[in-house]
């Protein structure tokens, strides 16, 4: 079964437990985990599950508690339909994988003086964030750092279609409506300053004109963001 479409093995397993009377209206459904090593999909894809029944009124997320069913009874629902529309994290990281390196690459070759500097700030924006106390302002502030930083180096790749590209897929990896679902189960990674170290070396390699390095400190990162999340 493809990436993508793994997070449907785990709906389709839980829908059948549910009308075999296993879990019933109230219940608190299987932790992570267990669906993980049950049925060998990722972490990602059970997130994913659970905001596809999230989204059907079949389940609710709760922070910190776990995903609680709220109906035991869906007929007339139909998954297969609007689970192909939820955006897979799975498919937004792999488009990030081909596009982000080269566009790295280039900016490496084409960033300015300016945007240079104007990275720097970013990356010391992601560096200061950690230091905020308040958590759920402490993330807000390091994911907005983040995404502004990949940005610039779209920007300075000096290729409008690719920065658009770019901008489009970063915009939806981290405002889509499954993200900020998924996020309920477990805490963004950059709320922790957890991609500090990525980003640090994804500056020096474009500060120093290098394109090789620069494409493989990307490609790092982003191997890096699929390893946690999986």
């Amino acid at each position: 079964m493809s990436p993508e479409k793994s997070y449907m093995k785990v709906v389709n397993y839980l829908l059948n437990q549910i009308q075999n009377g296993v879990y019933v209206q109230g219940d608190r459904l299987p932790a992570e985990r267990k669906l993980v090593e049950e049925l060998g999909v990722s972490r990602t894809n059970v997130r994913e599950a659970m905001v596809v029944l999230e989204i059907h009124g079949i389940a609710e997320i709760i922070s910190g508690s776990g995903v609680i069913l709220k109906k035991d009874d869906f007929t007339g629902i139909h998954i297969g339909s609007l689970a192909d529309s939820v955006l897979s994290i799975s498919e937004v990281l792999e488009t990030r994988k081909v596009i982000e390196p080269q566009i790295a690459a280039l900016a490496a070759i084409r960033i300015t003086e300016d945007e240079l500097n104007e990275l720097e700030n970013y990356l010391m924006l992601m560096k200061s964030s950690q230091f905020i106390s308040d958590r759920e302002l402490r993330k807000a502030t390091s994911i907005d750092a983040d995404c502004q930083f990949h940005n610039c180096i779209a920007r300075a790749c000096r290729n409008a279609m690719l920065s658009q590209i770019q901008k489009e897929i970063f915009s939806t990896h981290l405002n889509n409506e499954t993200r900020k679902r998924m996020d309920k189960l477990a805490s963004e990674p950059a709320a922790d300053g957890y991609w500090i170290g990525d980003h640090t070396r994804i500056f020096a390699a474009i500060k120093n004109k290098d394109p090789q390095q620069a494409e493989q400190a990307v490609l790092n990162h982003i191997n890096n963001v699929i390893t946690a999340l999986s």
